[in-house]
């Protein structure tokens, strides 16, 4: 059965990082379904927390850099290679944040949402959450227009709507064959 979907920010202010991390600091849950996708536990602490505090702006680029092949792109025959999981891998995300060992996979109408735990702590924490559920493709798109929406930096809500709506049929068609739009576009 199809799960929900949802990334949901719980804004804090920050001292630490360049300037676009700490402008978008946040709690950040993600929900599919009943499910939390980043349930953490601290090192040293019993209890389990369902958000993470992390920096919306590195999320928000990553969604926007790989969105056709998160949208479109199956499973690779390889899919240990190098450009497949950081298009669709969330630790890929990147600057310097430890980010839930999510995955999204498409089959074009559902996305495959999965998350795994991490096998141990690093940086101080631990990912517990082992799900993996089937999200409609309109959630996916519904949520990621939340996301930007939220965005507290316009220029960021530019870029990021631009990168999704340029090249709209080569990206589609580049995406399925798991091929970085611009390299169609380019050849």
């Amino acid at each position: 059965m199809p799960a929900d979907f949802s990334i949901e920010t719980e804004w804090f202010e920050s001292d630490v990082g360049p300037a676009e991390d700490r402008a978008t600091a946040a709690w950040l849950t993600i929900r599919c379904g009943d499910q939390i996708a980043a349930d953490v536990q601290r090192q040293g602490e019993d209890r389990v927390e369902h958000a993470v505090p992390v920096s919306a702006y590195p999320l928000a680029l990553w969604f926007a850099a790989n969105w056709w092949r998160l949208r479109f792109e199956g499973a690779a025959a390889d899919p240990h290679g190098l450009s497949w999981r950081l298009a669709h891998e969330m630790p890929a995300a990147g600057h310097g944040f430890v980010w839930p060992r999510g995955r999204i996979v498409s089959d074009g109408d559902m996305l495959g949402v999965s998350a795994r735990p991490s096998g141990g702590f690093e940086h101080g924490i631990r990912y517990l959450s082992d799900i993996n559920v089937r999200v409609p493709a309109a959630a996916f798109e519904m949520t990621f227009e939340m996301a930007v929406d939220q965005s507290t930096r316009p220029a960021l809500h530019g870029s990021l709507s631009a990168a999704r709506t340029a090249s709209k049929p080569w990206s589609r068609l580049a995406a399925k064959p798991g091929k970085a739009p611009r390299s169609v576009i380019m050849a």
